[in-house]
């Protein structure tokens, strides 16, 4: 009969590290899978989606940018 492979404190301790790791490179990768979460799988969609959300994120900008001149304005 094999010996049974011996379990230490320091092969745990390894073992825990290398998870630690591994779960941090998970949450990485899921992190990034988010941002893709409601994107259309068509390509060519997903990137049409993109430019309007850019589109639309340009357009707030300007509204922020005129709201606060106009609050710089009112305070003058």
């Amino acid at each position: 009969m094999p010996d049974a492979p011996r379990i230490t404190v320091t092969r745990l301790k390894e073992e825990e590290e290398r998870n630690k790791a591994k779960e941090e490179e998970l949450k990485a990768k899921r992190t990034k899978i988010k941002a893709f979460k409601g994107l259309p799988p068509n390509l060519e969609l997903a990137r049409h989606e993109l430019r309007q959300a850019r589109h639309d994120l340009e357009k707030l900008t300007q509204l922020r940018e005129r709201l606060l001149g106009r609050m710089a304005e009112s305070v003058s």
